[in-house]
């Protein structure tokens, strides 16, 4: 099971969300539980006052020659009303015609020690609700008073100021959660801009600078990183000016060496086989190197910025079919109808040298192109070259099109060209504003997609 991850900004919400419910919870529960045994206290004092009231009222009428204890009782809890109900024990029995559950309700303790003559208080749940009863002895000649009063209202008091701290409390987190994406967002958001200016620089943007604020930690912050991006502009522009001189110097004398091959070649009948043989590895080798330059010297260009793009009206279909049919020896592009007749803006140098990569790509190390497949959109340009070969690992996808990527000669066991055919295509497709990847093809294979918008 994957484990959900929380980012800086969420843990610090949630913090402040946890931190807002703690104390709300600590302040429910201390306060809940201060007013409760308050009120406890309260409601017991002014019940105990009431029965000894009451008891001492019982107690004078059975005084008396001839006392209506029945009488008495109805009396008495007239003027108590709903909220309790007296009970008398005289003369061995008891007379509990005002407590409708009678005496044989109330919990055996609590009526075995009233029987025994003394001075009672237990609280007890009833059908009717939560109650309280009082037991307490009565003067010569005998007998037990006993009043039984409901806690009905002090127990919803109770449930209301227990609703009341919930909601509260509910509340209290949300804000807490609430100030908390606040503080964050301010609080983070020199990381935002930190994270633009490096997704800039990752994007090729070696110019993207922070904005150094008043404020020292963050100030400290924005001088570190605009230090760094500057180091590694100017690193990367000398690399460049260090391969396009090299490569630039290369030129001259690698046109001379290309020139005399081919007047060697086309004087090879004059040679031995074993010249002959000599003669066909160092064309293969010159002509190689020279390509290796001219993929430097573009390279280095693309460092240096000074890349130009000349556009021009272009049938896409027609372009893409011609440099791809050429470069495999045989008919591989299907043009769909949706793309026979766009025009696209593009440059056709560029577009040119995307095809002839990507499938001389294809020939190479995957086996040959068994399809180049060109469609179109209202506003975009798909081409499509799908070759045979055994497929690209899921985590090297996006690595292929890095500067000196491998993986494809490795695994077909060619050993040509060092790695920058795919990284020319990406540079190319790039500054046509479009994207290029590889997928997975069924059922064998991969498939190089290259998205160009339609107009620039």
């Amino acid at each position: 099971m994957r484990r959900l991850r929380l980012g800086l900004r969420g843990r610090v919400s949630a913090a402040f969300a946890v931190g807002a419910l703690g104390v709300s919870v600590l302040l429910a529960v201390t306060t809940y539980g201060i007013a409760s045994s308050y009120l406890l206290d309260q409601r017991y004092t002014t019940v105990l006052r009431q029965a000894v009231f009451n008891a001492r009222a019982v107690d004078d009428a059975l005084a008396t020659t001839r006392p209506a204890v029945a009488d008495l009782l109805e009396q008495l809890d007239a003027s108590g009303g709903e909220s309790s109900s007296p009970l008398v024990r005289y003369g061995g029995r008891w007379f509990d015609g005002q407590f409708p559950r009678g005496h044989r309700s109330l919990p055996a303790g609590f009526l075995a020690a009233a029987e025994a003559g003394d001075a009672v208080q237990q609280r007890f749940e009833t059908p009717a609700g939560l109650v309280v009863a009082i037991a307490l002895p009565l003067g010569p000649p005998g007998g037990t008073y006993v009043e039984v009063f409901s806690l009905r209202e002090l127990d919803q008091t109770l449930t209301t100021l227990a609703v009341t701290f919930i909601g509260t409390g509910t509340m209290t987190t949300a804000l807490g959660l609430l100030l908390g994406l606040w503080a964050s967002r301010r609080t983070l958001r020199p990381l935002s801009s930190v994270t633009a200016a490096a997704g800039a620089i990752a994007d090729g943007d070696l110019g993207a600078r922070l904005e150094v604020r008043r404020d020292p930690d963050l100030a400290a912050i924005a001088t570190a990183f605009n230090r760094t991006a500057g180091r590694l502009q100017a690193r990367v522009a000398s690399d460049a000016r260090f391969a396009g001189n090299v490569s630039h110097e290369l030129r001259s004398p690698l046109t001379t060496m290309v020139n005399a091959v081919e007047v060697l070649t086309g004087r090879a009948d004059q040679l031995d086989p074993e010249g002959r043989e000599v003669l066909e590895l160092l064309a293969d080798d010159v002509h190689r190197f020279a390509q290796m330059v001219e993929d430097l010297l573009e390279i280095s260009r693309f460092d240096a910025g000074v890349v130009r793009v000349r556009r021009e009206p272009t049938n896409v279909g027609e372009l893409v079919a011609m440099v791809a049919d050429r470069c495999a020896g045989r008919p591989v592009t299907e043009v769909g109808p949706n793309a026979e007749e766009v025009v696209s803006w593009v440059d056709r140098r560029r577009l040119e040298r995307v095809v002839e990569n990507l499938v001389h790509n294809a020939e190479s190390h995957a086996g040959g192109v068994t399809r180049v497949l060109v469609t179109a959109t209202a506003d975009t340009v798909f081409v499509n070259v799908e070759d045979r070969g055994p497929g690209i690992p899921d985590g090297e996808q996006e690595r292929i099109f890095e500067r000196f990527s491998r993986a494809e000669a490795h695994r077909s066991g060619n050993p040509e060209g060092v790695g920058l055919g795919l990284a020319l295509v990406f540079e190319h497709v790039r500054l046509h504003g479009g994207r290029v990847w590889a997928e997975r093809n069924s059922p064998r294979g991969t498939r190089f997609v290259v998205e160009i918008p339609v107009q620039p």
